[in-house]
């Protein structure tokens, strides 16, 4: 840094970052402006965060905590998860309940952040903070948005994936009777032209149960647009609540659903 005196401590580097408006820094950065080594990093790090001034959320990875943020014993996901996962080299982007959250789909806010990546990687939980990331294969670029967040910008899913994921991973999003409700607070904000273009990258039975949500809230247009894609395919009947643990209300020959659960939105 260039403004660091001739003898340098991490507590003034931390300072100098702060006052330049960064929140993150990395352990290799640390050592070249500090020019210590390994074991005295070490000690300065501990006794800074026995302090609250700093947290690690993956080695060699750190955050700043400004003083709003001590009682919270972390910064908001949104501040950091972008570097973090750059950091990581891994793709990502925040989805589900953190995505429809950032929507305006708050009905519920959401516990934990959601962020989906095609890596296992273990959870992380700092303070108040509690990041989760949920492993999928691949997704397309078209269907995610830049956010921009207090200190640069995040990737996101637009409104149709988030509404597809929720139901496709029903289990981390509160299950249907939640969903509901979220997919009811997503719909103005859902285009038919992306729906089609998110259709294209899920399995049938997601569609079949969300076009079956969508009926329910009654969302004309949406509900017909998965019904017009679908009605070339050969569908199975298959249990709106998979496992076969519920027993069958009804079944919806539109969507080849056995409805085995009352789905109701909060709303």
């Amino acid at each position: 840094m260039k403004h660091l005196n001739s003898t340098p401590t991490l507590n003034l580097y931390l300072d100098e970052l702060q006052a330049h408006g960064r929140y993150i820094y990395y352990k290799q950065d640390a050592l070249k402006a500090l020019k210590i080594n390994d074991s005295a990093l070490r000690v300065s790090t501990y006794r800074l965060a026995h302090k609250g001034r700093l947290v690690q959320p993956k080695r060699g990875f750190f955050l700043i905590i400004p003083l709003e943020y001590r009682e919270m014993g972390c910064l908001p996901a949104t501040w950091f998860i972008d570097a973090l996962m750059r950091f990581l080299e891994q793709p990502y982007y925040v989805g589900l309940l953190s995505a429809a959250a950032l929507h305006g789909a708050a009905h519920q806010q959401p516990q934990v952040f959601q962020v989906i990546t095609n890596k296992i990687i273990k959870p992380i939980r700092i303070g108040r903070i509690h990041v989760i990331f949920i492993y999928k294969k691949k997704w397309p670029e078209t269907l995610l948005q830049s956010i921009q967040t207090e200190t640069g910008n995040m990737l996101v899913s637009n409104p149709a994936m988030t509404a597809f994921d929720c139901v496709r991973y029903y289990k981390h999003a509160g299950y249907f009777n939640n969903i509901i409700t979220v997919v009811e607070e997503l719909v103005e904000s859902i285009s038919v032209a992306s729906l089609i273009e998110a259709t294209k990258h899920f399995e049938l039975a997601t569609i079949q149960r969300l076009g079956y949500l969508l009926e329910k809230i009654e969302c004309a247009e949406l509900a017909q647009t998965l019904e017009k894609y679908l009605s070339d395919k050969k569908l199975q009947y298959i249990q709106f609540i998979p496992g076969g643990k519920h027993p069958l209300v009804e079944k919806s020959e539109r969507w080849h659903l056995e409805i085995n659960e009352i789905i109701e939105s909060d709303l």
